[in-house]
């Protein structure tokens, strides 16, 4: 199995926990306030708290959930990917590392997933979709291929777009320097999610881009991460190329 689930190291858990729960994920998990997980209909999402000041305060990991991280390790080290188990703070991991020397983990899956038996549930339309910036995207192709990712589509060289099978996407794009970026795509009317953070307080616009409509919140945590603005994103269609980032 292979589940996206990024993760986000922030000082302010209780901004995002509002976001999130606003744009229709569920909570789903929560160690004491210091580590937070959450669901979206495809993909998840983690929270890990630092303290404000923290470097890693405001950035994000990309990061995957599997089911036997030896079998996965195994397959993905005889697919020509580059993954090694080892010991995290968290506990037992792989590190998988591309050509570039950009390197993500991915963990064993949580019993927490689909942990949400009340009234809420996560909105049907809504995936969690994390970017990698790359100067190499056909290495980054290449390592998401190995991990057992599926491909939906892109421009060689330029842009990719990848599906977990167990849930979430990954979008690989170009750029001068290795990054990740956290971005969601949204299958349903953008204006009718617009009007639904709106209620609960947080601003966002929808504006139209290269690779269509995209709605623009701010950031949680606001100036920090070099990304200003959050992305929820139309599906792409196969002809168009994802917009630059802020």
């Amino acid at each position: 199995m292979l589940r996206v689930r990024p993760v986000v190291f922030t000082s302010r858990i209780e901004p995002w926990r509002e976001l999130l729960t606003a744009a229709g994920l569920v909570y789903a998990a929560d160690d004491g306030g210091a580590w937070l997980e959450f669901d979206a209909a495809s993909g998840r999402l983690g929270l890990r708290r630092v303290d404000a000041g923290d470097p890693a305060d405001g950035h994000v990991r990309l990061g995957f959930e599997v089911r036997d991280l030896d079998e996965f390790a195994r397959r993905t080290a005889a697919d020509g990917t580059k993954a090694a188990i080892e010991d995290a703070d968290h506990g037992r991991t792989v590190r998988i590392t591309a050509p570039s020397g950009f390197s993500f983990l991915a963990d064993p899956a949580s019993p927490s997933f689909g942990n949400h038996p009340g009234p809420d549930q996560p909105d049907p339309a809504l995936a969690v979709r994390p970017v990698w910036v790359t100067p190499d995207v056909p290495g980054a192709v290449a390592t998401l291929r190995g991990i057992g990712a599926h491909p939906r589509f892109g421009d060689a060289g330029e842009w990719a777009d990848f599906a977990a099978k167990n849930g979430g996407l990954v979008a690989v794009r170009h750029g001068a320097a290795e990054q990740l970026e956290l971005s969601f795509e949204y299958d349903d009317d953008l204006t009718a999610l617009r009007d639904r953070l709106t209620a609960a307080g947080i601003t966002g616009s929808v504006a139209d881009e290269a690779a269509g409509q995209a709605l623009l919140v701010e950031h949680p945590d606001g100036a920090k991460p070099a990304i200003r603005m959050l992305r929820f994103t139309v599906r792409p269609d196969a002809s168009s190329r994802p917009a630059d980032t802020d």
